[in-house]
């Protein structure tokens, strides 16, 4: 979701850089700068960024919340002897986890992992 968003921002910048040149806008108009159009699209495109990492950060804080609740669900559950429904023993996965075990993937994490940590997903046994 927030990979994709970032993406069409990029896009949104590319086609916006294409038309400028093509237009021959960056150098109409008094005082209008290439620079300061090169430092707007620089900015909302690492505004944008900032917000798609915001937007996966509290996602990933929801889906651990909600992991924490079902834990407890399935813990008091099993406490009192009752069954589990099938709905509590399928894993909430983490967004954030999601997308940095998907940087690793593609190449583009920063080489500090060692890829020992690809398939490593928690497993509750009853």
């Amino acid at each position: 979701m927030a990979v994709g968003r970032l993406q069409e921002l990029d896009l949104r910048v590319a086609r916006r850089k294409w038309r400028s040149r093509r237009s021959g806008r960056a150098e109409a108009g008094p005082g209008f700068r290439t620079e300061n159009l090169a430092a707007k699209e620089a900015r909302e495109a690492r505004q944008a960024r900032n917000q798609a990492q915001k937007q996966l950060n509290q996602a990933g804080i929801k889906a651990r919340k909600e992991e924490r609740f079902q834990k407890k669900s399935l813990a008091t559950l099993q406490g009192l002897g009752l069954p589990i429904p099938p709905e509590l023993e399928v894993p909430i996965p983490d967004p954030e986890t999601l997308e940095s075990e998907g940087e690793y993937e593609n190449g583009s994490g920063n080489g500090s992992g060692n890829g020992s940590d690809h398939g490593n997903e928690e497993m509750i046994i009853f």
